[in-house]
């Protein structure tokens, strides 16, 4: 069971080691100041390219081995066709952030592998199926939106930005904290399968309309952070 796990996670595998050989050569690079800060932004718009297109193609060929209930993860026909579409997104979307870095003549070599980084959490997200991966998944995407809206360190105003972005960030994972404290107290699971099914079953149930409000207050707190994410 475990190998067929693993198996089915090779595309987040992969890319995870990617990030951190990206992280890990960038330092290596920087270290070196006669290489060109041009050179060094063509060379990681291929490295992105190129990691991202094998990623892309790990999730189109792989083996849907089964679903897994207990996991705080699974992979199924559905999320695999999300996570190729995802994929090509991303991919395009890089084009214009090369021209900007292009017009804009930065070399912000971080920003790639952070890029990396937020392809890696949107992929864990589309297979989450526990309110506590999706928390981890969702703060992983954050902390690099942070360190992306202040990227510019020049400039008060991304300064500005990534503040504001931080504590309104922190704000709305302590409501989505007690959102999921609530589902928890009045289910016992954070499952999203779990909580579906019981959820059902509680509707036919007498006391449905005094955990009612209850559950109208923590889709709202649980809805919030998704929405600022």
């Amino acid at each position: 069971m475990q190998t067929k796990i693993t198996y089915a996670f090779i595309p987040e595998i992969f890319l995870t080691m990617c990030a951190l050989g990206h992280i890990l050569i960038n330092s290596l690079c920087l270290m070196n100041y006669s290489i060109k800060s041009r050179v060094l932004l063509l060379e990681n718009v291929a490295q992105i390219i190129f990691i991202l297109s094998l990623t892309l193609l790990l999730t189109s060929n792989t083996e849907i081995e089964g679903f897994f209930v207990n996991f705080l993860f699974n992979v199924t026909e559905g999320s695999n066709f999300v996570k190729i579409f995802s994929l090509i997104v991303s991919l395009l979307i890089f084009v214009p952030v090369y021209q900007n870095f292009k017009i804009q003549k930065l070399s912000f070599n971080e920003y790639f592998s952070l890029y990396l980084l937020v392809n890696l959490s949107l992929l864990l997200l589309i297979s989450a199926t526990d309110m506590i991966s999706t928390y981890l998944v969702l703060e992983l995407q954050a902390l690099s939106f942070y360190i992306m809206a202040s990227f510019k360190r020049q400039s008060v105003f991304t300064s500005e930005a990534g503040l504001k972005y931080f504590i309104l960030g922190s704000v709305f994972s302590g409501c989505f904290l007690f959102g999921c404290s609530l589902f928890y107290g009045l289910f016992g699971t954070l499952n999203f399968h779990h909580l579906s099914f019981l959820f059902i079953d509680s509707m036919s149930l007498s006391y449905f309309n005094d955990i009612y409000y209850l559950l109208v207050v923590g889709s709202v707190l649980i809805t919030v952070l998704f929405y600022l994410n």
